[in-house]
């Protein structure tokens, strides 16, 4: 087990005394016990990733809580779930730090999906400026014109447009994330074209700056999550792992000392 020995703190604020309480609740996840589980990369398929991601032999704490990826062993396919909708993953590019995603219930007929609204987490994710989003409307007035026009059985009429032209005339909205370059038709909207576009789905860049966890690496420690701070966890010669956020240069921060006893 593992028990706090000592601690200490600059210009204590009530983050970082909560952050201290928190720590003193649950024990960090960098214990020696842990440090190969944080080493191992997240498998499946062709698809790897490491921090700040985790997932199968990667246990949660070492990952940020909102990045578990899960992987579907009939398939090799690894999905992601962002604000209660489940995205399959494409693409990790660590080099990059981009991901490409599409949205589980794109993989199949438009008219299967579950038109509700999508928002990427800011925190966490940006949208590349490759891509855009578009109103998809539906359960419109039928004597209407629209443009890019389709027919789902169970949603009535619809329309897809970039303006919100048509708010007041439709009984529901979601919106869709398409290459810049798309165009819906002005007349009757080409739907099998719209399925292919959203089944190769769209890129977003993690917002989260990960020069830190570099640093980490360089200097012989694990990069790691407590709670929902990123961490590093450095072991020293007398067994004892040292825990401390993972901050901007500079910046005042608590320090944290946990030995293992056996």
């Amino acid at each position: 087990m593992f028990s706090p020995v000592l601690f200490r703190f600059s210009k204590p604020n009530s983050f970082l005394v909560l952050l201290f309480f928190l720590s003193y609740i649950h024990f960090l996840p960098c214990a020696q016990s842990q440090r190969e589980p944080c080493d191992t990369l997240f498998r499946c398929g062709d698809l790897t990733a490491g921090f700040p991601f985790w997932g199968v032999a990667r246990p949660q704490p070492c990952g940020h809580p909102s990045l578990g990826l899960h992987c579907q062993k009939q398939s090799n396919s690894t999905s992601l779930i962002i604000s209660s909708l489940m995205y399959r993953v494409l693409e990790v590019n660590t080099t990059t730090s981009t991901l490409k995603l599409v949205r589980q219930d794109f993989s199949g007929p438009f008219c299967s999906a579950s038109f509700s609204g999508a928002t990427l987490t800011p925190e966490l994710f940006e949208l590349l400026p490759d891509y855009k989003t578009l109103s998809a409307y539906y359960l419109c007035n039928p004597s209407l014109h629209y443009p890019a026009k389709f027919i789902c059985p169970n949603k009535g009429v619809g329309s897809i447009h970039q303006d919100d032209l048509y708010h007041n005339h439709c009984g529901g909205i979601f919106n869709i994330t398409v290459p810049i370059g798309y165009a819906p038709e002005e007349g009757a909207l080409n739907v099998t074209n719209l399925e292919s576009v959203l089944k190769k789905g769209f890129e977003v860049k993690l917002s989260i700056d990960e020069r830190p966890c570099q640093e980490c690496k360089t200097n012989g420690g694990i990069c790691a999550y407590h709670v929902a701070t990123p961490v590093c966890c450095k072991t020293n010669s007398s067994s004892e792992v040292n825990c401390t956020p993972m901050m901007p240069s500079g910046s005042s921060g608590m320090f944290l000392n946990y030995q293992q006893i056996s």
